[in-house]
């Protein structure tokens, strides 16, 4: 199979006259193309899976990433999710297969606004689309962040403007959050400055990190039967000095058919806490007029 950039994934061992598709056929992720087989040189049935640069056998392999995995070290071992995976030697490796309940709570068309409470304000983060047709989440005043919503995965980039306690905490709480059930833990780097830190932590951050700092971050979800919704928690730590260390905890509730139920972060001794409160949308008003020169025709 060719790939975009021009490099090659080969597909041996397949089982003999099973093939669906033809050459020159363009396919797509999810596609069946074949079924795994026992040809050639294979003591048993399994898929070789590699890429390499050319389109012939016996040309120079290429690295190789997954996309969208949950890789375990050993069997019987929890397993972590990957958004781009390059397993090692003897790690098992599962698709992470989409969850329709949670990318439907989760899917954030434009338009759509979101009411909380918390913080003795009434806060609204709002869906918008850029003319670029870049979706962002919006708190208004500026503050923004940027997001991909994929078949996969919901991740939230490139933070800009100025501090939005909620739309930090929600950055902090689900800015990266597969839609697959049996992701139940995996890792990020969210910026540090999205959680409520005191003066101390701001003015060292100043020092110590001028250019920007992120947290390591370890996120792990279940599903709470009693709440009858998946349980989002993280725990956030940056080690700026020996013996100095800036950790966080974040949490969310998920709920099916309504989204982002609820949202907390606490930093040392400071904590923000959203509930939402409802759903709602805007209409697409079309793309606002450019003042330029009038033009006259004749």
């Amino acid at each position: 199979l060719r790939a975009p950039d021009g490099a090659f994934a080969l597909l041996g061992h397949l089982r003999q006259r099973s093939l669906k598709v033809k050459a020159g056929e363009w396919v797509e992720a999810g596609q069946v193309v074949a079924a795994c087989g026992n040809s050639g040189r294979s003591a048993q049935p399994h898929l070789h899976l590699q890429m390499q640069s050319l389109g012939d056998l016996g040309a120079p392999t290429r690295p190789l990433h997954l996309r969208s995995v949950v890789v375990q070290a050993k069997a019987g071992e929890s397993g972590d999710y990957s958004l781009s995976a390059r397993p090692a030697e003897g790690e098992l490796v599962a698709a992470a297969l989409s969850d329709g309940r949670l990318a439907e709570a989760l899917h954030l068309p434009a338009g759509r606004t979101l009411l909380f409470e918390g913080e003795g304000a009434r806060p609204t983060l709002a869906v918008e689309l850029s003319l670029l047709g870049e979706f962002r989440l919006s708190a208004g005043k500026g503050a923004v962040a940027s997001f991909d919503e994929r078949p996969d995965v919901l991740a939230f980039y490139d933070r800009q403007g100025p501090r939005a306690p909620c739309l930090d905490t929600w950055l902090l709480a689900v800015g990266l959050t597969p839609f697959s059930g049996s992701a139940r833990a995996w890792s990020d780097a969210p910026p540090v400055t999205l959680a409520p830190l005191g003066l101390l932590d701001r003015l060292a951050l100043v020092v110590l990190r001028p250019f920007g700092a992120t947290f390591d971050s370890r996120y792990r979800r279940d599903w709470d039967a009693a709440r009858n919704a998946w349980r989002q928690q993280g725990e956030h730590r940056l080690a700026l000095l020996p013996g100095y260390t800036i950790e966080a905890a974040s949490e969310a509730i998920i709920e099916p058919g309504t989204g982002v139920r609820e949202i907390e972060v606490a930093c040392r001794n400071a904590r923000r806490r959203f509930t939402l409160r409802s759903v709602g949308s805007v209409g697409d008003i079309g793309v606002p007029e450019l003042a330029g020169p009038a033009v006259s025709s004749s």
